[in-house]
C-alpha cells in the first residue's frame, strides 16, 4: 500500500460528504462531524428454492437493485425498479417488516397485481431502500413473479 493511499476496510463506507473513513486505525482518515462506524448492511436473499444468499448492499440502494446486480434467483424486475409492475415481489421476513416505512397508495396498488400469493408480509423490492438500521433485513422471493 502506498503510503496516504485511503484504505475502505471491506465493511466500512463513507460516513458523510465531508469525508471519513471509520474507524480509526486505517491507513488515513479524515475527522468528521459525525464520529460512528456505519457498517455496509447485509441482506439474505431466500431464493424460491429455499437458497438463501447474503448479500453487503450500500445504503440507498434499493433491495431490488442489489437483488438483479447479484443474479438472485426469483425476482425479474421487469420495469427496472420504477413501481410500474410487480415482478420484483418479495415476502419480508420478521421483524423487519415494522422497521420499514409503510408501502405508498401506488405501492399497495401495484401489490394488487402480484402473481403470486399476496400475504400481510409482501413488499416490491424496488420500494425498499437499504439503510444502516435494516442490517440483517431477509426477504423472501415468491416461486413466481409473473
Amino acid at each position: 500500500m502506498i503510503s496516504g493511499e485511503i484504505f475502505y476496510p471491506r465493511r466500512a463506507q463513507k460516513c458523510c460528504r465531508v469525508g471519513a473513513v471509520w474507524p480509526p486505525g486505517t491507513v488515513t482518515y479524515w475527522l468528521c462531524p459525525h464520529p460512528v462506524w456505519w457498517p455496509v448492511p447485509r441482506v439474505t436473499y431466500i431464493e424460491p428454492d429455499g437458497h438463501a444468499v447474503t448479500l453487503e448492499v450500500k445504503s440507498g440502494r434499493t433491495v431490488m437493485s442489489a437483488a438483479m446486480e447479484a443474479g438472485i434467483e426469483g425476482i425479474e424486475a421487469q420495469c427496472g425498479g420504477n413501481l410500474a409492475c410487480a415482478t420484483c415481489h418479495c415476502y419480508v421476513q420478521e421483524p423487519w417488516l415494522d422497521q420499514l416505512p409503510l408501502p405508498s397508495e401506488d405501492e399497495l396498488l401495484m401489490l394488487g397485481n402480484v402473481a403470486a400469493e399476496r400475504r400481510d408480509n409482501s413488499r416490491l423490492s424496488c420500494q425498499l431502500i437499504v439503510r444502516p438500521q435494516l442490517d440483517g433485513l431477509t426477504v423472501q422471493f415468491p416461486e413466481r413473479q409473473s
